[in-house]
């Protein structure tokens, strides 16, 4: 197998993260708020330091996004995906063999609730969904 940054479809990649940004906004924005902030147990005061540093926390989520993207794209690229399905399915695959399976560890490490897990590892889901379905379908 090899890895090579020449194969990258850089617009994919970009599309993917601004996609993935997105559906963070939604989820945690418009979707989950209250109730993400009620099963995490924060507080008032928690939540408005949260929110003092979004602007650096934004820029955080878009270089992760990036980089998810930029593997995804290489993964792809080597697996031979060609299609939005396929590439949702490679979305799933890496949901389940490492992003699902991660969180579930750290959520019970953190002793979160089940809620907490669900709101947070549906929305990677959801975000590595799209991102595979964005780059399997620009092939």
């Amino acid at each position: 197998m090899t890895f090579s940054f020449s194969e990258i479809n850089l617009w994919a990649v970009l599309v993917c993260a601004v996609a993935s940004f997105m559906v963070g906004g939604v989820w945690y924005g418009l979707v989950f708020a209250k109730t993400w902030v009620s099963v995490h147990g924060f507080s008032e005061d928690q939540v408005a330091s949260m929110a003092k540093k979004q602007g650096r926390n934004f820029a955080i989520f878009f270089a992760t996004d990036l980089v998810m993207a930029t593997v995804i794209s290489m993964l792809a690229f080597n697996l031979g995906v060609a299609s939005a399905v396929q590439g949702a399915v490679l979305g799933l695959l890496l949901w389940v063999g490492v992003s699902a399976t991660t969180g579930a560890a750290k959520n019970a490490a953190c002793n979160k609730s089940l809620s907490a897990y669900l709101i947070d590892s549906s929305h990677e889901l959801a975000a590595l969904l799209v991102m595979g379905m964005i780059i399997g379908a620009w092939r």
